[in-house]
């Protein structure tokens, strides 16, 4: 894909600071709005504001790569799409999730929805009759994303075969999760508590109401993400890790922002870092 500066606004992914002003001004859907049943952020506030670093070093990577159309998966609540659909207006953008509402899906009229059980080993009888893999041919995307997604499912080949299986050769992925072990997950486990946050309970997940969020299931740490998409057939692997940084106020108290923003990512940029970057591409000539 050329970057024709006449149907594109790189610029707004230029700078930190040019990304800041975009947030500021950015006017989200229902779907984006933090509830009070999620107890990580404020209520009231938006899901890009609480992810911004990340979407900004994501989108950074994504749009210096040379693609026509793109494939989100676990799409929900939609934000990466809009973005990417504000940046690159002339991309074909398609998403990819589970339980997507009509109300969803016609709120990103531009985008192709697919419907797919990335968790197969899951019985849950409303979910038998969704595929157990994306309804699309071989080989159609040029590049696929799937961003905090890996760490919610039992299963992470199922995955990461989809991803490669639908890739077209020379096709780029790009995936993020959280970090095994990291600094704050030996803690954890040191005192005596799971790094994960999966909730024990009698009432299954999937039936609670007023939440959208499955809980946290598995971390990796980088040779594991390493050997699961080797394993499927990817060559060329890039494992970063990056501390996530916090630009808005949330309910993390202002110790624990300054250590992330500033002090650990200058003192433990890699091994012991907060979360994984991943990307690699698919052997073989790219298709025009």
């Amino acid at each position: 894909m050329k970057r024709d500066s006449q149907h594109a606004n790189l610029d707004v992914i230029q700078t930190k600071s040019s990304f800041k002003d975009y947030v500021r001004s950015y006017e989200p859907t229902e779907f984006e709005i933090v509830t009070a049943e999620d107890r990580s952020f404020s209520p009231g506030s938006h899901f890009l504001q609480n992810h911004a670093y990340r979407f900004y070093r994501f989108l950074g990577f994504v749009c210096r790569q040379e693609f026509n159309n793109i494939l989100d998966i676990g799409c929900f609540p939609g934000t990466f799409i809009r973005i990417l659909g504000d940046i690159l207006p002339e991309t074909k953008i398609a998403g990819a999730g589970l339980g997507l509402s009509p109300e969803f899906k016609e709120s990103l009229p531009a985008v192709e929805f697919y419907e797919c059980n990335m968790d197969p080993d899951l019985y849950f009888d409303q979910y038998l009759s969704v595929p157990k893999k994306l309804p699309v041919q071989d080989a159609s995307f040029d590049g696929v994303t799937a961003t905090e997604i890996i760490e919610h499912l039992y299963n992470p080949y199922t995955l990461a075969r989809e991803i490669y299986r639908v890739l077209k050769p020379g096709g780029f992925f790009y995936l993020t999760t959280n970090n095994y072990s990291s600094l704050t997950h030996i803690i954890r486990m040191i005192v005596g508590k799971t790094p994960t946050t999966l909730n024990f309970s009698s009432e299954p997940f999937e039936e609670r109401s007023n939440y959208y969020w499955r809980p946290h299931v598995r971390f990796y740490t980088r040779d594991e993400l390493k050997k699961i998409f080797h394993d499927v057939g990817f060559s060329e692997i890039t494992v970063n890790g990056y501390w996530q940084e916090e630009w808005y106020e949330n309910k993390e108290s202002n110790i624990k922002r300054f250590l992330k923003n500033h002090l650990f990512n200058k003192l433990m940029p890699g091994l012991y870092c907060s979360c994984h970057e991943v990307h690699g591409r698919k052997q073989g000539p790219a298709t025009p």
